[in-house]
């Protein structure tokens, strides 16, 4: 035998490497000084240098690492060993552990104590189930004195039972009252549960019952008796006796009295949803009927038996789920159906409001889908009547307020504009008589020139008015029209005024064609062509260009585009306006593109003007694509049937 092979280096060398404990070594100021491999791995170290020198404050939080330094202190202080220690190890990268620390003081040769050395081992495992039975156990202690649960153990052979204080408590005694055999507890069994008890009794013994469950009732200290639950399981030895039974007795008076009270509200339930007249279900996600109403019943056209069927004849492939359903029992979100068609036993087709909720029912497995559904087909139908009145009011109030404004409007521009020629021709009447007083001939005549002005103008006006007066009172039924050729045959009419302004007019070949009141259109082109002449060709050569196009919003839009002076932003709306005029220096009412915007209103359209001051104005006019005019018209005895332009506006 070789002596180097077994040197005591070679054996603490070995015995550090290979034991699973953490094995240390300190100097006298608590430095590592030597660690084993099995510190290292705790560490996370790959060699010694990365440990020695250092101190626990480097692994561990403050105040594991001075609780560690004071007992090496003490060691140091007075040579006595500190033997298995529980430590708690909060580690700086969040670690926790349980150890089992033992340390001793290191001496010299000379038996001087430098320093200490010391084995931990991880108890974290052996803490935490220990802790964890602990816990357990007392969570089982809670759970039955929070649930009244009394506890039985018994010994066969000697008969011997162990009755808990929860099991004493339930029949009123205290936790002193001696009860410890079998016969104690069979001498509480009340007589007419007697036989059955020790019956099911013998039948587990026997191995015809799988597992022990009974009811049955006990005595109670008050002379009343009180329902008893009791389960339990039976131990044999090795050669298959019976040795040791334990079980639990639970107190189900309270239960057993709410269960016939909920029999009995289950009934009350019953005739109360059946004379519900709703229609109240529980569906299963198979489609069977686990409850319903006699008003589904009805509805269905089957039998309040045939409909909730079980077995075989359950009715779910005559009355499958909707997806609606199947919906609620899958995601188990309820949702509210407020419009759901439904056809009933006679074919009628009904609107039903239905709230449709998961449901859990005990007897079944998986959710259910409770519905409740209202028939609202007639509410709905009244609903919709009243929606529809109250629209056609809407509209007719809308109507009413804006004929009011255009009277209201009507009646003042008709008195101030009127009145102006009555005023010329009373001042000049005066002047009149004067004139003539005096014989001033030259001046009669001039004052009756301008009375005779003045009377014209007033005619002017009148006519206009009666003009547009009878705008949606007066006209034709709509027609398809050739807006081409209306256009040239407009052309020709206006032969006379194009060739005294020397303008011309251009027409775009691709103007669409519409279906409304020819004589109401012709009055809208010559009223804005004319007005182009007069106010947007100043000089001669001026071209007036009309067309149309198709607009995606599902209208028609013509324009009319002249090259003059434009017109204002400030000023496009009121254009349109009755008696509004820019020019007062030109022959004129202001009636005429008014009549334009009440055309293009009854047609449901609308009129309006794009323009920048020295670029011309392009004036629009839109219809809605097929549609007719939304007035009501009538024929005036007394029309012509032709139109004829107003005034003009600029």
């Amino acid at each position: 035998m070789d002596p180097q092979q077994y040197s005591p280096q070679f054996l603490l060398d070995t015995l550090l490497g290979s034991t699973p404990d953490a094995v240390y070594f300190k100097d006298r100021e608590s430095r590592f000084i030597r660690v084993n491999q099995a510190w290292m791995r705790i560490v996370g170290a790959t060699s010694p240098d990365e440990v020695l020198g250092r101190t626990d404050a480097d692994f561990f939080e403050a105040p594991e690492a001075e609780e560690f330094r004071a007992d090496e202190q003490h060691i140091l202080e007075t040579g006595e060993a500190l033997l298995n220690k529980v430590e708690y190890e909060h580690w700086k990268d969040g670690r926790i552990r349980w150890v089992l620390t033992s340390k001793w003081p290191l001496h010299n040769n000379a038996g001087e104590v430098i320093g200490t050395f010391g084995i931990s081992r991880d108890i974290t495992e052996r803490v935490l189930a220990e802790e964890s039975l602990r816990h357990t156990k007392q969570q089982l202690q809670l759970a039955l004195t929070a649930a009244d649960v009394g506890l039985w153990d018994w010994e066969v052979p000697t008969n011997r039972v162990y009755y808990s204080p929860e099991f004493k408590a339930q029949l009123g005694y205290g936790p002193d009252t001696h009860w410890d055999t079998y016969d104690h507890w069979r001498n509480l069994l009340h007589p007419d549960d007697l036989a059955a008890a020790l019956q099911i009794l013998r039948d587990y013994f026997d191995g015809k019952l799988p597992e022990y469950e009974s009811t049955f009732r006990l005595r109670h200290r008050d002379g009343s008796y009180r329902w008893i639950l009791s389960k339990g399981k039976l131990y044999h030895d090795d050669d298959g006796q019976p040795v040791r039974m334990i079980g639990v007795h639970v107190d189900v008076t309270d239960y057993r009295t709410i269960t016939e009270a909920l029999r009995a509200g289950e009934q009350r339930l019953r005739k109360i949803i059946d004379t519900v007249p709703h229609m109240i279900s529980i569906r299963d996600r198979r489609g069977h009927f686990v409850l319903a109403n006699q008003a589904v019943a009805t509805a269905l056209g089957v039998t309040l038996e045939e409909l909730t069927a079980t077995g075989n004849d359950r009715p779910a492939v005559h009355f499958p789920l909707q997806d609606t359903h199947r919906t609620v029992i899958e995601t188990g979100t309820g949702r509210h159906d407020e419009e759901e068609q439904f056809t009933d036993a006679s074919g009628r087709q009904r609107i039903l409001s239905s709230i449709k909720v998961p449901f859990d029912d005990p007897s079944v497995r998986g959710l259910c889908v409770l519905t409740v559904s209202v028939d609202v087909t007639d509410r709905i139908r009244d609903q919709l009547e009243l929606a529809q009145l109250a629209v056609r009011l809407s509209e007719a109030n809308r109507e009413w307020q804006l004929k009011n404004k255009e009277l209201e409007q009507f009646v003042y521009t008709v008195s101030h504009d009127l009145k102006a020629p009555l005023v010329t021709c009373r001042g000049f009447v005066g002047l009149l008589r004067e004139d003539l007083a005096e014989g001033k001939l030259d001046d009669v005549e001039d004052s009756l020139r301008r009375i005779q002005s003045a009377t014209q103008r007033m005619q002017l006006l009148i006519e206009d008015l009666l003009q547009f007066s009878r705008i949606g009172r007066i006209c034709s039924d709509p027609e398809q029209i050739d807006m081409v050729a209306l256009l040239k045959d407009l052309e020709a009419d206006l032969t006379m005024h194009l060739q005294q302004s020397g303008a011309r007019l251009e027409i775009a070949p691709d103007t669409p064609d519409c279906h409304a009141d020819r004589r109401r259109m012709i009055e809208v082109f010559e009223n804005l062509i004319v007005n182009a002449i007069d106010y947007g060709c100043p000089d001669p050569g001026g071209v007036v260009h009309v067309g149309g196009e198709t607009a995606p919003q599902g209208e028609i839009r013509y324009f009319v585009r002249d090259d003059g002076p434009g017109i204002a932003s400030e000023y496009q709306e009121k254009i349109f306006g009755l008696f509004n005029r820019l020019q007062t220096d030109r022959q004129g009412t202001g009636v005429g593109l008014a009549i334009v915007a009440k055309i293009a209103q009854i047609h449901g359209g609308r009129a309006w003007v794009e323009s920048r001051p020295g670029e011309g104005a392009t004036f629009w006019f839109s219809l809605p694509d097929g549609q007719q005019p939304t007035d009501n018209c009538d024929v005036d005895e007394h029309d012509d049937g032709r139109a004829t332009p107003a005034s003009h506006s600029q």
